[in-house]
């Protein structure tokens, strides 16, 4: 019996002292309300590597109470410290730590010893952005965070994925209330070895405005939207305006006229007769000289007007309508042809370059009349992920999908996610399980997206911000970590958001996303086209009185049992608030 308890004594001891061994090993940040740790950049990092710097510090007090200093160089009456260093520099690369082999916005984490290094692919130029919308510099950049959508961001990813992990923070939603940040008196870090990069490396959504918003702002690269330099395609045939008067010849006959507004297109930017000769070398002449006096610049768009319901007459022109492939190939042979030829020619200048062009309305269908698009052709694919509980559109956006990428490696998609319009504005619309499923279908061919989901309508409760957090967060949270790892189990990444974010209302708030989820999958009189907007949907059919009586239920209980002025009480009172709206309120 003796010698029993003994050994059980033994194991005791063995077991605690591997348990201490642990502690030792892992590296205390915060201690008792105490710094043991400094932050280091190198005295000339670019914003975006001392803008990780001080989210690192700052998310760190948010949870501890304690802010860590951020330096230059290691402080020499400081020795015990924990090293934090934040991108490259001189420091981290003598610990063998540097950006080799890191996929585009990668970032590798490495902690031993006393020291933790963050470090990834960081952009280190002028702001990145275009001279029209989406990506002007209002809405892509914000002067007084100094962050921007664009520019590898490697670091500062690297940044959130240490939070993540080791301070268990989760952004869901712009703001403070969409932050869950655990407090703790301590922060202790084990040995850590992780290297990641984005599966997407385009991931922009446009859902606010930069400059005037920089709550939003912040989100947008807390839960990974971002890319490497905007993919400038987009309706461009407005700047041949400029040759109205000398070359009146470059316009599209329209009914015997030239036409330099709309009488074939829907907004007044004019058309063009794609095959007059000095059309394709005025379009190379001027991407060139973008290229040339911009060589950040990544793609250039040539894309018709919007709304393009007829092409020029002309006999040239009108020889290239494809009748065979229905309506949403009418016009792809003509439009794909001029932009494939343009871009052979910009090539001979700009081998790195692209030239773009959006699949959408009667040139969606990929052309027939080339079997291999020039290499440096982007395509941009125009689509309603939302849709897809109509099997049929999935399946006939899927078909071109499948085509496309025989054409072109360079494929992109523009996804709209305007449920935030009219008539779903104020219901909630979530389809997580789509975008996952749709995400995993487009990994080995996509090189990212565009998400549209812009939902503010001005005014001083909503100046061009996110208008609909309460209703448009999921979509767009489970959206961006699912471009980050498209393997990510999206119920797990669920499930641990009705737990953090709602707390005791955790299983009423589930029932309620789960419930408008089912309402959203279950339409069924959606006529299978291509729209990309709201047309054929009646909201009145989806959520009927019966089953906003049931959301509204739920979102009572949710209220009764979570703590009056709590985040969870306050983040149901916002989603009850946009959605008593949709119910009979005033937006």
């Amino acid at each position: 019996m003796v010698g029993k308890h003994y050994l059980t004594y033994i194991v005791f001891i063995l077991i605690a002292g591997c348990f201490e061994a642990n502690l030792v090993q892992g590296k205390v940040l915060v201690s008792d309300g105490k710094s043991n740790a400094e932050i280091i950049i190198d005295i000339n990092a670019p914003d975006i590597v001392k803008y990780a710097a001080a989210e690192l510090r700052d998310h760190i007090a948010m949870v501890t109470g304690v802010e860590i200093d951020i330096r230059n160089s290691p402080t020499n009456n400081h020795e015990d410290a924990v090293k934090i260093f934040i991108g490259d520099s001189k420091y981290s690369r003598a610990l063998g730590i540097n950006t080799k082999g890191l996929k585009n916005g990668g970032f590798r984490i490495v902690s031993k010893d006393d020291w933790i290094a963050i470090v990834g692919r960081d952009y280190s130029g002028p702001v990145l952005c275009e001279d029209r919308n989406p990506w002007r510099l209002v809405e892509i950049y914000n002067p007084e965070l100094k962050l921007a959508a664009f520019g590898e961001a490697g670091t500062l990813y690297g940044v959130y994925e240490f939070l993540r992990k080791t301070c268990n923070i989760r952004w869901y939603m712009p703001g403070e209330l969409g932050m869950v940040a655990p407090k703790s008196n301590s922060l202790d870090v084990g040995d850590l070895n992780i290297v990641k990069a984005p599966h997407f490396e385009y991931r922009y959504a446009w859902f606010t405005l930069f400059e005037n918003q920089p709550e939003d702002a912040q989100w947008f690269r807390r839960v990974g939207f971002g890319g490497v330099a905007p993919v400038r395609i987009m309706h461009s045939f407005s700047k041949f305006l400029q040759f109205k008067d000398t070359h009146p010849e470059y316009f599209a006959l329209i009914d015997g006229k030239r036409d330099f507004t709309n009488l074939s297109t829907y907004y007044p930017e004019g058309n063009l007769c794609l095959s007059n000769p000095g059309v394709k070398q005025q379009w190379v002449d001027m991407i060139c000289k973008i290229f040339d006096d911009n060589p950040d610049k990544k793609v250039f768009g040539v894309v018709p007007s919007d709304g393009m319901k007829r092409i020029c007459e002309c006999p040239q022109c009108q020889a290239q309508l494809n009748t065979d492939s229905g309506e949403a190939g009418l016009f792809s042979n003509y439009i794909w042809g001029f932009v494939d030829q343009v871009a052979r020619e910009v090539a001979k200048k700009h081998p790195d370059k692209y030239v773009g062009c959006i699949a959408y309305e009667k040139y969606t269908a990929p052309p027939t009349n080339i079997e291999k698009m020039s290499p440096n052709v982007a395509v941009m694919i125009c689509k309603t992920r939302s849709k897809y509980f109509d099997s049929n559109l999935r399946d006939e956006q899927y078909k071109y999908i499948k085509t496309w990428s025989k054409k072109t490696n360079n494929l992109y998609f523009w996804e709209y996610y305007l449920q935030c319009w009219p008539p779903w504005r104020h219901f909630p619309t979530p389809f997580p399980h789509i975008i996952s499923a749709d995400l995993k279908a487009l990994k080995e061919i996509s090189k990212g997206e565009f998400i549209e989901a812009e939902s503010w309508w001005g005014g001083s409760s909503h100046p061009l911000r996110m208008g609909l957090p309460g209703m448009q967060h999921i979509n767009l949270y489970v959206t961006a970590r699912l471009l980050w790892d498209v393997n990510l189990d999206v119920d797990e990444l669920l499930d641990e958001y009705f737990r953090l974010f709602y707390g005791p209302a955790a299983d009423p708030m589930k029932k309620f996303w789960e419930a408008a989820e089912s309402y959203w999958m279950q339409q069924d009189d959606v006529k299978s086209k291509l729209a990309v907007v709201n047309e054929n949907t009646d909201s009145a059919k989806v959520f009927t009185p019966e089953r906003m009586k049931l959301l509204s239920q739920l979102l009572e209980h949710a209220k009764k049992i979570t703590a009056d002025g709590s985040n969870y009480r306050r983040r149901v009172e916002l989603i009850d608030h946009e959605f008593s709206l949709g119910v009979g309120g005033k937006p």
